[in-house]
This record gives structure tokens, sequence and C-alpha cells, in this order.
């Protein structure tokens, strides 16, 4: 169960923390769900997920999400996930890929939720490494050609080293 979206959206996902008085409501934009011995809808930490209706109960039976988020269980409505937008919101980073906002939170809108995808990055990670050193030795390539470049100016500049610009014997 999880959201997929163009690059560059936004959708964070609202989260109970397993302590509500003292951890407060967390986001994630995590969408690997399952569901709990209880029939909790949680996060795969196990912090229940937060539905429009406060946390998800579900019955046992064959789990459908729609599009929108809503979750039905035997072809029965079961509740809906709660799906918010952070615009503009300071976002701290607060573990297990969890966030925690300053500000208000608003329904997210324009939001299409996929069962079965798990969002992923938009870079094959082996590329991104292989790429990453191929930038490195360039960096250190050019590093030894501007010492060995300064060196050699010095050593031409430098009327000490007994090195003159254009001179003759004679």
């Amino acid at each position: 169960m999880a959201t997929c979206r163009p690059p560059g959206t936004r959708l964070i996902w609202r989260l109970k923390a397993v302590d509500f008085s003292r951890a407060g409501v967390r986001y994630t934009r995590n969408g690997n769900f399952q569901q709990s011995s209880d029939g909790r809808l949680v996060t795969a930490q196990g912090d229940p997920l937060l539905g429009d209706q406060g946390p998800i109960l579900l019955p046992a039976g064959e789990i459908s999400i729609s599009a929108d988020g809503t979750l039905s269980v035997a072809g029965a409505l079961a509740g809906k996930l709660r799906i918010v937008d952070l615009p503009g919101t300071e976002v701290t980073p607060v573990g297990n890929s969890y966030m925690a906002a300053t500000d208000k939170v608003r329904p997210a809108s324009d939001t299409v939720v996929r069962q079965g995808a798990l969002e992923s990055a938009n870079l094959d990670a082996t590329a991104g490494i292989a790429n990453l050193i191929t930038v490195q030795r360039h960096a250190e390539m050019l590093a030894r050609a501007l010492s060995s470049f300064n060196r050699d100016f010095n050593r031409i500049a430098d009327p000490g080293t007994g090195a003159c610009i254009g001179a003759t014997e004679g």
C-alpha cells in the first residue's frame, strides 16, 4: 500500500506515534503499511496510522485501497487514509523516516494512492555511486594538475631558483 507521484511533488501521510501524549503526531512518506495482530493499520515500525476518523482499525478480510485512499475490507468501507500536504511548513526529521511539522497541515488534494506500490528514488543507486566515484577521480586529477602547474609557475617566476624566463646563454 503506497503512493506514487511525479517527481518534485510532495505527499506526506499523517501518523500517530506509539505514545501520542509524549511524541505527538508524526508524518512520513514511507508507504510500507501492514495490519497488526489487533487489526490496526500500522507502519513498518508498528506505529498506528491515522485515518480521517482517527486510528484505522480493519476487520479480518481482503483489504483494498482506492485511488483516493479509501480502505475497504471484503467490499465494505473500513476507513480512509489521512493524507496531508505541508506547504511551506518547517519539517524536522525525528527518525525512522518520520518528520514533525511545526505549522498547521492541510488535507492533500490531487493525490493518487496505488495499492501494492512503494515509492522509490528516481535514481539507480549503483549508477549514482559509479558517477560519484568518476567525479571524485576527476576532481583529484584536476587538483594534481593545478598543484603541478602552481609548482612549475612558482619555480619559473622565482628568481632565487636560478630559472629565468627568456634567458639565453652568452
